[in-house]
């Protein structure tokens, strides 16, 4: 009886000695460190363009780890260039650049984490156009199947892109500016782009060659 109570006692003794070490385990992983919380916060882009008065784009505090945010706060450096609300919608006022900080407080943390995102109002269309590309202006695909993918390099905010194929005997296209390779010829992929602000749309090309 007594060698029985003594191996009842010692599984009990391990049970909660295995339950204790995985608790502590737990803890560990769920308490973050300074460098781990700051690491991980950040605004969802650290520069944006906008065209004309009145354009607005929305600034986010964003988390790559779940972290708590319990507050923040914005702040324009210049609001004669863009204004921000409450909760992070930049405005533009006039021509100019200015910086939107984010302060942020983070449960947890007791240190407050700032972030700044660079803010670029034009009402030029000439430096719209300069400032917008695609990724390639040129393109070879050496067999069917074969894919490439375009995209549209820009500060501006857009409404909508648009891509065509000239051709889609050569070269189909998908929504997302993925290129596909169909036989051998050669075409022109378009970029039809719709800008805020913007009576008209942007167009870019790339010219597309199949050899099989």
């Amino acid at each position: 009886m007594k060698n029985l109570t003594k191996k009842i006692v010692v599984t009990i003794v391990a049970v909660l000695v295995a339950f204790y070490s995985s608790v502590q385990t737990e803890a560990a992983k769920a308490v973050m460190s300074f460098e781990e919380v700051v690491n991980s916060v950040s605004l969802n882009k650290n520069r944006v363009a906008l065209l004309h008065e009145g354009n607005s784009t929305k600034l986010q505090v964003v988390s790559t780890m779940p972290v708590k945010i319990k507050s923040v706060k914005w702040l324009s450096s210049n609001d004669e260039v863009a204004v921000v609300d409450a909760k992070g919608k930049v405005t533009a006022t006039g021509q100019g650049t200015t910086y939107v900080t984010a302060t942020v407080k983070v449960k947890g943390c007791d240190t407050v984490l700032c972030f700044s995102c660079k803010v670029a109002v034009t009402l030029d269309l000439d430096d719209t156009i300069e400032a917008t590309k695609l990724s390639r202006n040129k393109l070879a695909l050496m067999q069917a199947g074969c894919e490439e993918q375009l995209e549209l390099v820009t500060n501006f905010p857009v409404y909508k892109v648009t891509w065509t194929s000239s051709n889609e005997n050569v070269v189909t296209v998908d929504k997302n500016g993925i290129i596909t390779a169909v036989s051998q010829g050669e075409t022109n992929v378009t970029a039809v782009v719709k800008v805020p602000g913007l009576d008209t749309v942007l167009c870019y090309t790339c010219y597309v060659a199949v050899t099989l």
